[in-house]
């Protein structure tokens, strides 16, 4: 196992088996995530996630992540089109998935994250907390999508279980994780 220290301050560690990259997390995950929500000085580590939610806020244009053109041009809308966004953000990729026809739902461990989630897009189904915890019912969704939270989780197992709790059968999951040369780290 490889260790690194990340520009945010935090730990990250990485299998020299499978190469899986994970956050080690020595502190209140809340706390640490709550800080990104909150307006910062130009620069700041998190200050990108509240700019866009700010822009789109404003009808603004934001310019889309590689995944959320991906998704959108790969998976269309199928079954009752309910897709769950696990690390939900400032509801950024919702808004995106919403203009394509899916009815969304964001989960996210940051109560301020899911307040401005639920600013954005009143119409969306919000949870704070864990998908472990959530309490989705079965087959609840058709596609869940986690977009660089697989690597912030305590127990990968426990999470990817829940999430296949809660797809039907040939329901879809959608999720990236970062490598030592991504942005994200």
């Amino acid at each position: 196992i490889q260790s690194r220290s990340l520009p945010s301050g935090h730990s990250a560690r990485q299998c020299h088996q499978c190469q899986f990259i994970w956050i080690l997390n020595e502190q209140n995950k809340a706390d640490l995530y709550d800080s990104a929500y909150t307006p910062q000085e130009q620069g700041a580590i998190w200050d990108h996630y509240f700019k866009a939610y700010r822009a789109l806020k404003d009808g603004r244009p934001v310019r889309n992540h590689w995944f959320e053109d991906d998704f959108i041009s790969y998976l269309k809308p199928f079954g009752q089109k309910r897709l769950l966004e696990i690390g939900c953000s400032t509801g950024r990729f919702l808004f995106v998935c919403r203009s394509a026809g899916w009815n969304i739902a964001g989960l996210d461990i940051s109560g301020k994250a899911v307040q401005l989630a639920c600013d954005l897009l009143p119409e969306g189904r919000f949870q704070v907390g864990t998908i472990e915890l959530a309490g989705f019912a079965a087959e609840s969704f058709d596609a869940v999508a986690a977009w660089e939270v697989l690597e912030h989780v305590d127990n990968p197992f426990a999470f990817l279980s829940a999430i296949s709790d809660i797809l039907p059968t040939g329901g879809k999951l959608a999720l990236s994780t970062p490598d030592w040369g991504s942005w994200a780290i």
